[in-house]
């Protein structure tokens, strides 16, 4: 590998990816990729096929070396997220940092980022925030970030499935930090929804109400 490009994809409208994005993939040699089956069918949705994939779903010594073996035969190199901009938040940052250690090109393909869409249309002036990736699975270790954070006076942003919301809404009502909510849920998708709470109790009856999907 010679060069490899981090590209990133649509997070739900897949009329969001780039005209470079898809010139980028059609030259590439190989891909790499977070979900062999899920990149499959979009490239094919984009008409692109005739492609080599190698999944790398996790950030281990291991698996980025056995990556860099498989695809030492190739010059172009594309690395594709299951959705949106790849390392934040996904697999990818040992791919990269060993990269650069083998002295092999790398160039990002900038495209859509769930965090940059949702402080797009967020009606409240955000010129510095903190951003802590998916919620934590621990009970614990999430109230002490969100104690940490919140007490820094900054936004707090986060990804989180419905199934999560429950334990974030329970530990925002015991640390008690929690002023207004921005919430987009299923963005760019055919039931997205965007709503701002002034209450953490209004949020916990928004969520309560049968909602689906992620949550930003």
């Amino acid at each position: 590998m010679r060069e490899l490009k981090i590209v990133a994809t649509p997070i739900g409208n897949r009329g969001d990816i780039t005209k470079r994005a898809i010139r980028t993939i059609r030259e590439a040699d190989a891909v790499i990729c977070e979900n062999v089956g899920k990149t499959r069918a979009f490239l094919e949705s984009l008409s692109i096929t005739g492609k080599k994939f190698f999944q790398y779903s996790a950030d281990t010594p291991f698996y980025a070396d056995r990556i860099f073996k498989k695809t030492a035969r190739f010059e172009k190199c594309v690395f594709l997220s299951s959705a949106g901009t790849p390392l934040v938040s996904d697999p990818g940052f040992l791919i990269v940092k060993e990269a650069y250690i083998r002295g092999i090109k790398v160039y990002p393909v900038p495209g859509v980022s769930s965090l940059i869409s949702l402080l797009s249309v967020c009606p409240v002036k955000i010129n510095e925030f903190v951003f802590m990736g998916f919620a934590p699975k621990k009970r614990g270790k999430l109230a002490r970030k969100l104690v940490d954070f919140l007490k820094l006076g900054l936004p707090v942003l986060m990804l989180a499935s419905k199934r999560e919301l429950p334990k974030i809404i329970s530990v925002l009502e015991k640390v008690d930090l929690a002023g207004e909510i921005f919430a987009g849920r299923e963005m760019t998708k055919k039931f997205e929804e965007y709503r701002k709470f002034d209450k953490l109790s209004k949020f916990k009856l928004w969520v309560e109400s049968g909602l689906k999907g992620e949550f930003t």
